[in-house]
């Protein structure tokens, strides 16, 4: 196989407050075996790869703010987004059927860290407009999820 292409990032960072990252990549991966075992043109030769997003595109903005709630505390408000170009998953790329749809999905979430950095409370709404998300393989992800998590640090723990 070949793979050509290009890889960016953008990184802003404002007064440690405000993070934003911008992400845009685009690989042409193509089979490059010319010729099969007989010595005959492959007739895959110089096609792209199956199950490889070729354009995609990633966002994410991060606004700390302190003394919130508490004094000394830290809430975190983040945004992500994606996108994946729609792309082939079997050789046959003339068919629709075994072709991604394009995919376009938003994240929302907050995180709130106590004054002592003992507790983590983590909320994030992912693929928030429930969109169509694949993996590599058209295996369908899954929709709009709510997640709640909490971190508890354990400090001064003494083994023997």
């Amino acid at each position: 196989t070949q793979s050509r292409g290009f890889e960016a990032e953008l990184t802003y960072v404002y007064k440690n407050k405000l993070n934003a990252i911008f992400n845009i990549s685009k690989f042409n991966s193509v089979f490059k075996q010319e010729f099969d075992e007989n010595g005959r043109k492959h007739f895959l030769y110089n096609r792209q790869l199956p199950n490889e997003p070729f354009f995609t595109m990633n966002g994410s903005v991060q606004y700390r703010l302190d003394n919130i709630v508490q004094q000394k505390s830290i809430l975190n408000l983040y945004y992500n987004t994606g996108y994946v170009a729609p792309f082939s998953t079997v050789w046959i790329d003339s068919d629709e059927w075994f072709t991604t749809n394009t995919q376009f999905y938003h994240d929302f979430g907050a995180s709130y860290q106590t004054p002592k950095r003992n507790i983590i409370v983590s909320l994030d709404l992912k693929n928030a407009f429930n969109s169509e998300i694949y993996d590599n393989f058209a295996v369908q992800k899954p929709g709009r999820a709510i997640y709640l998590k909490i971190n508890y640090m354990l400090n001064n723990i003494k083994l023997k």
